[in-house]
């Protein structure tokens, strides 16, 4: 094929392309890069095709071919490393979080300038527990794409979530500016603003959000719950105390149910972790709170709170210890030695671990258990998944740290259900 077949063929293409028969000019182009496959002209414009129909992996193939012809073009290693983030992303979206962290990984080798990439692959090893490498995607990728809503938001949540409050306030606050009707950063905001001692700024924010996203359960818990970590003085505590116990009544008596419809369980996930720095008795406040959210699972899955049958044989008993911090940490080293006790009094163990998070302890703890669960996401299908496993007792070290699993003990998971103890207040 001649110069002048070449750009023949192109320029059918582009006619083709002006007709809007995409598939036909991606059958030309294929055609033609069979026989001229280093042809910088055809690979351009299949790459460009490529793109607009979101073939990314089709379009990180073509554009590699590119990237190894010219390394130097800074244009092309630019279009490279976007498509390869585009491909991360669409691995993400389809469950693939291995396949999706290698796209982003390559995508910065190829331009260490790729905000995007940054700001994904931050958000990945955020989910992973990898929170100083995360900080460090965040703030290149701030670096690179300038006061960016999500980066920003990103930033200011693995702030708040590493203790500090007052550092994420500017970022979460500047998200919500560009962003207003983001739930999630106004949420955080809210929270940001209590750990840092503005309580009725807080208080206000939560106020907003429940009314903005009626449907948001999270957010009303927050409204009337919500605790600050530290007081200014006496009377400060005793007016949050009385507005905590005047909010929990409202919620009880409430004629609206705090789930309906669906049995998303999630939307409970509570911790009433501020409480027991009160200093006072909290076992009838902890017991309202339990009936409250033991009313809101019957509204929407009733079979969740009448005990399942066990499975067990013989004399051996099945005990369940169920916790997301069977890890190397203050938990872990506390109650990882129930599991070789139980298993050496004859019993057999079931260990279940709530993820994200899950380490080398975790799996020597695994070993020694009969069978052991890694369970992530739906609290519903956590709570299914271990009334199918027929337990004669279940067991959970300790309470109050985690909304999720304070949730799942207000369902019954066996005939017999115990806590160890509740942390740092009682379960009531």
């Amino acid at each position: 094929m001649t110069e002048q077949d070449i750009v023949r063929e192109l320029e059918n293409v582009q006619r083709l392309l002006s007709g809007q028969e995409t598939e036909q000019a991606k059958k030309a182009l294929a055609r033609l890069l069979e026989r001229h496959p280093e042809d910088d002209r055809i690979l351009v414009t299949y790459a460009n095709l490529a793109i607009q129909a979101r073939q990314f992996e089709l379009a990180v193939d073509l554009l590699g071919r590119l990237h190894r012809a010219h390394p130097r073009n800074a244009g092309i290693a630019r279009s490279l490393s976007m498509a390869l983030n585009n491909l991360g992303s669409q691995f993400e979206r389809q469950n693939r979080p291995g396949k999706a962290r290698e796209q982003f990984e390559a995508a910065l080798r190829v331009n260490p300038g790729n905000g995007l990439a940054d700001l994904n692959l931050g958000r990945m090893k955020q989910d992973t527990g990898e929170e100083q490498s995360a900080l460090a995607h965040f703030d290149k990728a701030l670096a690179n794409l300038g006061p960016e809503a999500e980066a920003l938001a990103c930033r200011g949540r693995l702030l708040l979530k590493t203790g500090q409050s007052e550092k994420a306030l500017p970022d979460l606050t500047r998200s919500i500016e560009l962003r207003p009707d983001d739930t999630r950063t106004l949420r955080d905001n809210a929270q940001a603003l209590l750990r840092s001692g503005h309580e009725q700024e807080a208080l206000d924010v939560f106020a907003r959000l429940s009314q903005q996203a009626p449907e948001n359960i999270d957010a009303r818990l927050a409204r009337f719950l919500s605790l600050p970590p530290v007081y200014r003085d006496a009377d400060q505590l005793e007016r949050s105390r009385q507005r905590y116990a005047a909010g929990l009544q409202t919620l009880k008596q409430s004629a609206e149910p705090l789930l309906s419809g669906e049995a998303d369980l999630n939307r409970l996930s509570w911790s009433n972790f501020y409480l027991a720095y009160q200093g006072h008795d909290d076992r009838i406040l902890q017991q309202d709170y339990g009936e409250l959210i033991t009313k809101a699972i019957k509204g929407v899955a009733p079979h969740l709170l009448a005990p399942p049958g066990s499975a067990s044989t013989g004399a051996r008993k099945r005990v369940g210890l169920i916790s997301s911090f069977f890890r190397e940490c203050t938990v872990g080293a506390y109650f990882g030695s129930w599991v070789r006790a139980l298993a050496a009094a004859g019993n057999e163990v079931y260990v279940y671990q709530g993820g994200p998070q899950r380490d080398l302890w975790t799996e020597e703890l695994f070993a020694a258990a009969t069978l052991s669960r890694y369970l992530q996401g739906d609290v519903l299908d956590f709570a299914e998944q271990v009334r199918a496993d027929g337990l004669d007792v279940a067991i959970f070290p300790e309470l109050g740290m985690d909304g999720r699993v304070f949730t799942l003990a207000a369902t019954r998971l066996a005939a017999v259900q115990c806590a160890g103890w509740g942390h740092p207040t009682t379960t009531g």
